[in-house]
């Protein structure tokens, strides 16, 4: 009885919320300069104990839903392709008023992820090689 009083009822209730669609991204370019950490891979016997670096790394959104990186060349693995003057697209990209995820992809076996928190204006990229965190100011976009 309940289960066909609850068949009878289901489709006059409102369907359920959707989360709200990603905004498109705006044009907006970072330019970041933080500290990571790289890490060294423990299967080498020479492997040097993990090194702190400090690097830069920048963030272009062209606005019309795509997105390029410049990574510290300490997270970018020996063998990699896919970069043109050392930008790197950025894939699955989801850019919201409060942050922006993505991830770069160097070849079939290593990618990076990227976040940045536009509130705070933090960049935070991690893959297989380190970590890198930084701090974020606008530019003015490319022409």
């Amino acid at each position: 009885m309940l289960l066909a009083l609850t068949l009878l009822l289901a489709p006059l209730a409102p369907p359920p919320a959707a989360a709200p669609p990603p905004l498109p991204p705006q044009a907006l370019t970072l330019a970041c300069t933080g500290d990571g950490e790289r890490r060294q891979r423990a299967s080498s016997p020479f492997a040097d104990p993990d090194a702190a670096f400090s690097g830069e790394a920048a963030l272009e959104l062209d606005g019309k839903g795509s997105a390029r990186v410049r990574l510290p060349e300490v997270l970018i693995p020996r063998l990699h392709g896919g970069a043109k003057d050392g930008w790197w697209p950025v894939r699955d990209l989801q850019a919201t008023k409060a942050e922006v995820r993505g991830a770069v992809r160097f070849n079939p076996f290593d990618q990076a992820h990227l976040i940045v928190d536009l509130g705070l204006m933090i960049i935070t990229i991690d893959d297989n090689l380190g970590r890198f965190v930084g701090r974020c100011q606008p530019l003015d976009p490319p022409p």
